[in-house]
């Protein structure tokens, strides 16, 4: 949750490091690594934020594209 507030607060260099030590004490949570992989698409790092979304995705049966939604990477159809 850390990082995420931080992520809408505009503090994009201090989400990082609380994404990392929450993806260290909990690696196996695929959400938490999509939380990451949006605020990377947020700061410009498009090619890590997809490859660690890949990721996220393939540890889960949950959709995660929703935590993309507004980044680059957002592949939604317009509606």
């Amino acid at each position: 949750r850390t990082g995420q507030t931080l992520n809408d607060l505009d503090c994009y260099g201090e989400p990082e490091e609380a994404y990392r030590k929450a993806i260290e004490l909990d690696p196996h949570l695929g959400i938490l690594k999509a939380m990451y992989a949006r605020h990377l698409a947020t700061i410009g790092k498009d090619a890590e934020a997809d490859e660690l979304y890949q990721k996220a995705q393939s540890m889960t049966d949950q959709d995660l594209r929703p935590y993309l939604e507004g980044t680059p990477l957002d592949r939604t159809p317009n509606r």
